[in-house]
This record gives C-alpha cells, structure tokens and sequence, in this order.
C-alpha cells in the first residue's frame, strides 16, 4: 500500500508510474512539434503548450517545459543556442521520431 503526502492511498504503484512516464513522453513529443516549425524561446513553448496560463502560474509551465527541455537535450533531440541573455532551443539535426 502507498500512501502519498496528499491524495487517497493506492496499491498499484507500476501503473502510476507507467502513466507517467507515458505523459512526460507526451509532453517531450508535443515540445519537438512545437520546435518543428522553429526555434523559439521557452516562453514561446510554454504559450503554444499552455496558452490559458496567464500572471504567475505561467511560471508553472515553464518550469515544466525547462524540465523537459533538460531531457530533450540529454537524449540529443534538441539544442540550446544562447542568444545574448535568452535560451533559443531548436530541434537537433540528430533528432529522429520515436516509434
């Protein structure tokens, strides 16, 4: 048995974690869409993503777009190219789609 910090104890702790996994994969392939059509800024990302985000929970989203973007670049799918102070990210030229 599990018992979260918050919500309703649970038993079957490999499908939660199965499901989101699941998301955040979501998540990373919706970002490599959006740099499909062009490099943009995390802020830009997180307006397409989650454009009903508005004062300070559009911090929200980008701290989870960062998060995801951290991966991204990890596995070598995209790339961060510092424009003066601001984060440009493009896709890489080594990006491929997952199957």
């Amino acid at each position: 048995m599990i018992y979260p910090g918050h919500g309703e104890s649970f038993s079957d702790h490999l499908s939660l974690i199965k499901t989101r996994l699941l998301e955040q994969e979501k998540r990373c392939e919706q970002i490599l869409a959006i740099l499909s059509s062009g490099d943009k800024t995390i802020y830009e990302i997180c307006k397409e993503m989650y454009p009903r985000l508005h004062g300070k929970t559009v911090f929200l989203g980008l701290s989870q777009i960062q998060g995801h973007l951290d991966l991204l670049e990890e596995r070598q799918q995209v790339r961060n190219e510092p424009k003066g102070s601001v984060a440009i990210y493009r896709r890489s030229s080594l990006t491929e789609p997952r199957l």
